[in-house]
């Protein structure tokens, strides 16, 4: 029978007697035997574990970490892929304390900006009391003085040069000093940690590339055979399915009809000028924040302000220009949490 990482955590806590949450513990011997059974076996358990169970691992190996140390609460954040969110992924908290629920449903990076910028830097943050902590870092005293948390040890994970998140540790309402020897294990700790989530992420790659492909192969043959009058539903099956395969708020396809591109009704040569004129240009568009928008483009900025505000955060648009003539183009957006 194959061993999970809870299987390996359980048979410990039989062996031994576990760790007390005191405010200034030193490793001990048993502490060493014990770390390096866990090093080992959760290493096993990360290479062989399929790709779907790896989150479930990681939350029983930050359990078996957190108990092993007596901490009181460990967590891994992780980055989107193109690093403009962050957001906690896996969670465990000792008996008593609160596990923070709403922590998975927050931005980091907009609560937290200093914390995150230096996350992205690759620079760990560490602190015994909360009057370490940098002044410039006036978000996060806040929120550490909210939560009462009295020391922190926060390591970047770094998977190939990429930083895909970060593993810390807490003590809530008491202060902990961190050893040379603690702070070596954590990190020995996040870089299994890390490559397993790499690994979970390029499998996950990989899949949604096959099905991507396997989609267009699909909607390609529904246009072969679409006669002229189905064409409209056919295009419209096509963008849901390819909404639903990329996790997009919204898709869209535009046509220039009667010499005018609309969309639904909305002249878009009219709304939207500075876009039009992109487009005419063959110039795709990626905005994943307001900042991104050009100056010229008041509009079109005061336009995504308002569906942002409705929760959809990006979008990009493509054109499609024949014969030197603007002819449709497709745009998509994506919806994240407040």
């Amino acid at each position: 029978m194959s061993r999970t990482a809870e299987t390996v955590v359980e048979d410990r806590k039989g062996t031994e007697s576990g760790s007390e949450r005191s405010p200034d513990r030193r490793p001990t011997a048993g502490d060493q035997a014990g770390f390096e059974r866990l090093v080992a076996d959760l290493s096993a358990i990360f290479i062989s574990s399929p790709s779907e169970r790896i989150d479930a691992e990681i939350e029983v190996a930050l359990r078996g970490f957190g108990e092993l140390f007596g901490l009181d609460r460990c967590a891994v954040d992780q980055f989107s892929p193109d690093k403009t969110e962050l957001r906690v992924t896996h969670l465990w908290a000792a008996e008593g304390i609160d596990p923070d629920p709403w922590a998975r449903e927050a931005s980091l990076s907009s609560e937290l900006p200093w914390y995150t910028r230096r996350m992205l830097s690759g620079k760990p943050l560490i602190f015994t009391s909360r009057d370490e902590i940098p002044t410039e870092a006036v978000a996060e005293r806040r929120n550490v003085e909210g939560m009462d948390i009295g020391s922190s040890a926060i390591f970047p994970l770094v998977v190939g040069g990429d930083v895909v998140g970060n593993f810390a540790v807490d003590t809530i309402g008491r202060q902990r000093r961190w050893t040379d020897e603690f702070l070596e294990r954590m990190q020995v700790i996040g870089r299994i940690i890390g490559s397993a989530l790499a690994r979970q992420r390029l499998e996950a790659e990989i899949d949604e590339r096959s099905r991507f492909e396997g989609l267009v192969t699909e909607i390609s043959a529904a246009f072969a055979a679409a006669r002229a009058e189905d064409l409209d539903r056919v295009i419209d099956d096509s963008l849901r399915r390819l909404g639903e395969l990329l996790r997009l708020g919204v898709t869209h396809a535009w046509s220039r009809a009667g010499g005018e591109a609309g969309i639904r009704g909305t002249v878009i040569d009219e709304t939207f000028p500075w876009l039009t004129g992109e487009f005419r240009r063959g110039r795709p568009l990626c905005v994943s924040r307001s900042a991104d928008w050009p100056a010229e483009a008041e509009t079109e900025k005061a336009h995504c302000e308002s569906l942002w505000r409705r929760r959809r955060r990006s979008c990009r648009c493509v054109s499609h220009v024949i014969l030197g003539a603007l002819q449709a183009a497709r745009s998509s957006g994506t919806k994240h949490p407040e």
